[in-house]
């Protein structure tokens, strides 16, 4: 019995073991390279998933305590000096999660091509490797940088990349790897097909990354560099305080190995997933489950009770993902009902309610050893693109951008306005080769900026 044959018999893919037996030559070749990847255990924890019935009783919610820079200067300062280590030491990799299109925002392409500088038109890409390099050389240690990319992005990322000489950073201190896809099934658990010789395959999740990483190797090259913690980020967030030292220490010091930034949530009503306790387990409580009781609560002081919104940023440890991906410590599975346009027995397309399978990274939050939580200012480090317009939109990201540009200007006394004095507007962007925070613009105290468009 051939694997692929042994693969479709112990999943009880029966239409499935008739289709490929009718294949001949390229045809089955080509349909068996498909499940390279798959294997029975695996097909049999997704139709388990299907199978699953959730369990009795109410679901439990709970805040999760959290840390406030701020609040303890000295607790600050060795955080900050804790986290400055573990760069020069060279201790910390940087990781975008960066799979995706930028179809949603009129763009053809991997999203981190989107033009987000508001006077340069800089891609995402370039604001993240830029801050890299800086981060870098202020440490005087190289800062690897791990990308996740798509498969249906991966080459196009990578041309991005060399076509701008990777913006500065060593070819070797950059690292593509591919995230990882799923079968869709049927509610039978049936395995959907898309063409004759194609699976209907999704990605599996940003939870993926971390089987990504294992798979692609990429996690042992790290290990045996000494990298300790992962800067984990998404592609669509420019605000991103990527490697942000003070972080990294914190993490550190409380002995996380899973810390989490939030932001406060605009309003009960923003569909976000809120950082909290699930019958007594940390992780990411979606929008949905929350109940509206639950989502309107607040506090004396009036903030809300569920308060902590999640955005993606997280430092994790490379000895807990080694851990994850080695033991029975299996990310949950995740279902998503979908309409599928998927291949019939009379070989003709059509619409079918499948269901794709995707896991969470922050589910790993519930395995962690002291899971940390730390709430940070929306202004300072969240902006992301998502939409066309409205809000976490370009021109939303643009406005953002550059109004904590002006801040740090204002907190290093430099005046600016982007307002002249005849009532027209003017743009602002500071390269982060130029300045991660006020701290680095006193060099401009004193000298005179120009009246249009400053780009620093």
């Amino acid at each position: 019995m051939s694997r692929v044959e042994e693969i479709l018999v112990s999943s009880g893919q029966q239409a499935l073991l008739e289709h490929w037996r009718k294949l001949q030559g390229e045809e089955r070749v080509a349909f068996e390279s498909e499940f390279a990847d798959l294997s029975p255990p695996l097909l049999h924890e997704l139709q388990e998933a299907l199978r699953a019935k959730p369990l009795p009783g109410a679901t439990r919610f709970e805040p999760l305590a959290s840390l406030v820079r701020g609040v303890d200067a000295e607790f600050d300062q060795a955080a900050f000096q804790s986290g400055q280590a573990a760069l020069r030491d060279g201790r910390v990799a940087a990781l975008i999660v960066a799979g995706g299109q930028g179809t949603r925002l009129g763009l053809s392409g991997p999203k981190g091509k989107f033009p987000a500088g508001p006077v340069t038109g800089a891609s995402l890409f370039s604001i993240f490797a830029r801050k890299v390099l800086r981060r870098s050389r202020d440490a005087g240690k190289a800062i690897p940088l791990c990308v996740m990319t798509g498969p249906e992005n991966d080459a196009e990322t990578r041309a991005h990349f060399a076509e701008h000489a990777f913006f500065g950073l060593e070819r070797s201190q950059v690292h593509f790897f591919v995230q990882g896809t799923l079968p869709a099934m049927d509610q039978h658990g049936q395995i959907l097909l898309r063409t004759k010789t194609q699976l209907f395959r999704s990605p599996d999740g940003h939870g993926g990354t971390l089987r990504a990483l294992h798979d692609s190797g990429l996690l042992l090259h790290l290990e045996q560099a000494g990298i300790e913690s992962l800067f984990y980020f998404q592609v669509d967030n420019p605000l991103v305080d990527v490697c942000d030292p003070w972080f990294l220490g914190a993490h550190a010091m409380r002995a996380s190995e899973f810390s989490s930034k939030a932001v406060s949530k605009r309003g009960p009503d923003e569909k976000v997933g809120v950082l909290g306790r699930i019958d007594g387990l940390p992780g990411v409580i979606e929008y949905s489950d929350l109940p509206s009781a639950l989502r309107e609560e607040r506090l004396a002081s009036g903030a809300l009770r569920f308060d902590a919104g999640n955005i993606a940023i997280h430092v994790i440890d490379v000895g807990f993902v080694r851990r994850l991906v080695s033991g029975a410590n299996k990310l949950p599975v995740h279902l998503a009902r979908k309409d599928i346009p998927c291949l019939g027995a009379d070989g003709q397309v059509r619409t079918c309610a499948g269901i794709k399978f995707e896991t969470f990274i922050f589910d790993a939050m519930r395995s962690a050893r002291n899971p940390l939580l730390v709430m940070v200012n929306r202004e300072d480090e969240f902006s992301p693109i998502k939409n066309r317009q409205g809000d976490d939109s370009p021109e939303s990201c643009r406005r953002d951008q550059m109004a904590q540009w002006i801040r740090w200007l204002s907190a290093a006394g430099v005046a600016f306005s982007a307002t002249l004095a005849d009532g027209s507007s003017r743009a602002i962007e500071i390269s982060p080769l130029t300045a991660l925070g006020p701290e680095d613009l006193g060099f401009l105290v004193g000298r005179d900026l120009p009246n249009g468009d400053l780009v620093l």
